[in-house]
């Protein structure tokens, strides 16, 4: 069963390459101010161009793509020649896109800049065209445009810009008027900032732009288009070396994404729910005189079948055992109420509804383990109010900042290595409703056969909190509240849900249920490698590399880049530009063996 966000960021690469080519064109304005013919060279260049690589993509994908990345081949060869004759413009667009792109396989594929290739014909040929812009002021606002661009590749980019400045001060030749004509932003925001050909790693981009943008003055005594492209080639080869024979494994640092609630409504009844389902409260029993042991609550909460409910599911009597029989000298109780995936509301809910029968629940808990710090962790602590002997931790609304390590991370400030299981180390992570269901198995004898749920209409943006029984139809619920509103889906949160099979029902891992349009996953091939999945991952995995061995059906060669470090969040799909629905393939992979 496919698994996706419910929701996508709405930027794409055909948004960005959009916008890239707008600046392209300013960089020629001031050129056609003075020569307004070369407005039709263009165009007619632009022409011809989109039309080789419509037929090219008709050839090799059987139906039409996209081809706004050959208007971007364009302009960046015609913004270095503008003056060229149009066989010229033609001859460098074509070069472009059948050696440096088609060639290779196509958008995605291609080993080197495909403009750059054209720039290095056209200035075998064009010699005598020298220099790379006119000390034109009127090019300063393309300039200030193209700075939106470094974000792509910001390593490589600053390092180009800071080589070719370097070399100038070098050589006393810097000035605002050197700075224009070399095009230091250009090559450093626009040529460096391709994210098909350049490593997005640090160290290699840095030291690749520097090297390429600190050479060319030392080669020719000048920067010429020709020595540039050479030079901006060789870090393109250098690029696909490293990413294809260095697998990152993840890293140190925690990525966070920063995804707003979809709502703007939250409803908390139950009035649009069938009788049986409603919730008539819990009762009030005051049991504080009765003696207890740990045996007992484990007891307890073992024969009611209480288990994880922030979504895994465990037996709890077993984590608790776990945590109680580890070596360790300091023991940790972190009560996650942060609601890690965006879509949830039910647990800020439940903190204020009934934080008494909650605060029972871990005093339960804290009866069967002696704990050094207990830990309350919510994104917004307003309103709550605990006994002193719990400290309540606000942590930043980021994603998934729920997820266990993490959250142990951010608020006992341990670092778990990705294999140790927390309860082993002695850090018992339980959600708020699982502490709900201690304190109504012990206190009230009740099983753990409901749960509370959020239930969501997209559509609408609202969201309501239900407490429903396992086993119940997830489509008569979500018929009850949203009567035929369309698609119904399920699963742990936004982030990781699927479209519901029929009858299917309610289990202990089910946490949300919504009423939704489809997200658009283009499940495409065309990859632009701009590594946002991989600066994202919370994991900081190489997530298009895992989906193109996926998509290649070579799973053997995913252990390699540490696949089990994945958590399933989902951020790679939310982010991806190309539109792809990246987490089901590292689900695929995950699960691969």
């Amino acid at each position: 069963m496919k698994q996706f966000p419910l929701v996508r960021l709405r930027r794409t690469n055909e948004h960005i390459m959009a916008a890239v080519f707008f600046v392209l064109v300013m960089y020629q304005i001031p050129f056609w101010v003075g020569k307004p013919t070369y407005i039709l060279n263009f165009l007619t260049v632009l022409a011809v161009g989109l039309l080789i690589d419509t037929i090219l993509n008709l050839l090799r994908y059987k139906r039409l793509v996209c081809s706004v990345s050959a208007s971007v081949t364009v302009g960046v060869i015609l913004a270095l020649f503008p003056a060229i004759p149009v066989w010229g413009g033609i001859a460098g667009t074509a070069a472009a896109l059948i050696l440096g792109k088609h060639f290779f396989g196509g958008t995605g594929k291609n080993i080197l800049n495909p403009a750059i290739i054209g720039v290095l014909l056209l200035g075998l040929l064009f010699q005598n065209e020298g220099g790379l812009f006119p000390a034109n002021y009127a090019l300063i606002p393309a300039m200030l445009l193209s700075l939106a661009f470094i974000g792509i590749r910001p390593y490589a980019s600053i390092g180009m810009m800071f080589g070719m400045l370097l070399s100038m001060v070098v050589n006393d030749t810097l000035s605002i008027a050197n700075i224009i004509s070399s095009g230091v932003v250009f090559w450093g925001c626009i040529i460096v900032t391709d994210p098909v050909t350049v490593s997005y790693r640090p160290f290699i981009g840095a030291l690749g732009g520097f090297a390429a943008g600190f050479a060319p003055i030392f080669i020719e005594g000048h920067f010429s288009a020709r020595t540039m492209a050479i030079l901006v080639l060789g870090l393109n080869i250098i690029s696909f070396l490293a990413d294809r024979f260095i697998a990152v494994k993840g890293f140190s640092k925690k990525r966070f994404a920063r995804i707003a609630k979809p709502y703007s409504e939250i409803i908390s009844d139950n009035a649009h729910m069938p009788l049986d389902m409603k919730h008539t409260g819990i009762q009030k029993i005051n049991m504080e005189h009765m003696k207890i042991t740990s045996q007992d609550i484990l007891r307890k909460i073992c024969d009611n079948e209480v288990v994880g409910l922030g979504g895994a599911a465990f037996p709890t009597h077993e984590k608790i055992q776990s945590v109680m029989a580890c070596n360790e000298k300091k023991k940790f109780f972190v009560i996650n109420a942060v609601e890690c995936d965006p879509g949830l509301v039910h647990d800020y809910w439940l903190l204020r509804q009934y934080p008494n029968e909650i605060y029972k629940g871990i005093q339960l808990v804290c009866g069967c383990i002696k704990f050094d710090k207990v830990v309350l962790a919510t994104k917004d602590i307003s309103g709550l109010e605990f006994p002193g002997d719990i400290d309540i931790v606000e942590v930043p609304g980021f994603y998934p900042i729920g997820a266990e390590r993490i959250l142990i991370e951010n608020t006992l400030k341990i670092k778990l290595p990705h294999d140790v299981i927390p309860a082993n180390a002695g850090i018992l992570v339980l959600n708020v409703q699982t502490l709900l269901s201690v304190y109504e198995a012990v206190y009230l004898n009740r099983k753990a056969d409901s749960k509370y749920i959020t239930v969501a209409n997209l559509n609408k943006k609202q969201a309501r909190v239900l407490k429903v029984k396992l086993g119940s139809k997830i489509s008569e619920i979500a018929n009850a509240v949203y009567p035929g509103e369309g698609p119904i889906f399920t699963g742990g949160g936004l982030m990781a849900a699927r479209r519901i099979d029929d009858n299917e029902e309610v289990i202990r891992t089910t946490n949300f249920i919504a009423i939704s349009q489809f997200p658009y996953y283009k499940e495409s091939v065309l990859c632009s490698k701009c590594a946002i999945c991989v600066r994202k991952c919370p994991s900081g995995l190489e997530v298009y590399k895992i989906a193109e061995l996926v998509d290649n059906n070579n799973l053997d060669a995913v252990s390699k880049y540490n696949i089990k470090k994945c958590i399933s969040c989902g951020t790679c799909s939310y982010y991806c530009l190309a539109g792809r629905n990246l987490s089901y393939k590292m689900k695929i992979a995950k699960e691969y063996r």
